[in-house]
C-alpha cells in the first residue's frame, strides 16, 4: 500500500509538474509574441522617425542653401551698384579735373 501511495504521489506530482511546465511554456510563448510585436512596432516607429528626420534635415539644408544663394545675389547686386557708383564718381572726378585745367 505504501508503494501505491508513492506511485500516486509521483503521478500527481508529475501531472502537477507538467501543468506548471505548460503554464511556463505558455508564458514564454506569450512573452515572445509580445516582444516580437514590440520589435515590429519599434521598427515601424524608427522607420517613420528616420524618414521624418531625413525629410526635416533635407528641408533645413535646402532652406539654408537658398538663404546663402540669396546672400550671394545681394552681394553681387551691391557690388554691381558700388562699381556703377565708383564709375560715376570717377567720371565726375575726371570732369572736375578737366574743368580746373
Amino acid at each position: 500500500m505504501a508503494m501505491v501511495a508513492a506511485s500516486e504521489a509521483e503521478v500527481v506530482g508529475t501531472a502537477e509538474t507538467e501543468e506548471n511546465v505548460q503554464r511556463i511554456l505558455l508564458a514564454i510563448d506569450n512573452f515572445t509574441r509580445k516582444v516580437s510585436e514590440m520589435l515590429e512596432s519599434g521598427r515601424a516607429m524608427f522607420k517613420d522617425l528616420a524618414a521624418d528626420f531625413e525629410d526635416r534635415l533635407c528641408t533645413i539644408h535646402k532652406e539654408r542653401v537658398e538663404k546663402w544663394e540669396e546672400e550671394i545675389r545681394e552681394l553681387r547686386a551691391r557690388d554691381a551698384a558700388n562699381e556703377q557708383t565708383r564709375a560715376v564718381l570717377h567720371n565726375a572726378q575726371l570732369q572736375l579735373f578737366h574743368i580746373r585745367q
